[in-house]
């Protein structure tokens, strides 16, 4: 949630909210962890600003921050 928060502050578009699935890539992890759709390819308009180097940044900013504030709740 910390980490869709900042996504939500920081990143311009459409929220789709968390879901909470049983993925393998999250399920057989020995550690944390998320996993986080930062855009879809398939939508012209996602698949142009994923192509910017500042709208990933933004993304690469807003994750950080986000597992920094959860890292501060623990």
């Amino acid at each position: 949630s910390s980490i869709q928060a900042e996504m939500n502050r920081r990143v311009p578009g459409r929220s789709r909210d968390i879901d909470w699935e049983d993925f393998k890539v999250l399920r057989e992890t020995k550690g944390v962890a998320v996993l986080v759709e930062c855009g879809f390819i398939s939508n012209p308009s996602e698949a142009a600003n994923c192509r910017t180097a500042g709208h990933r940044q933004k993304i690469a900013d807003a994750i950080a921050s986000g597992v920094a504030a959860m890292r501060k709740k623990l």
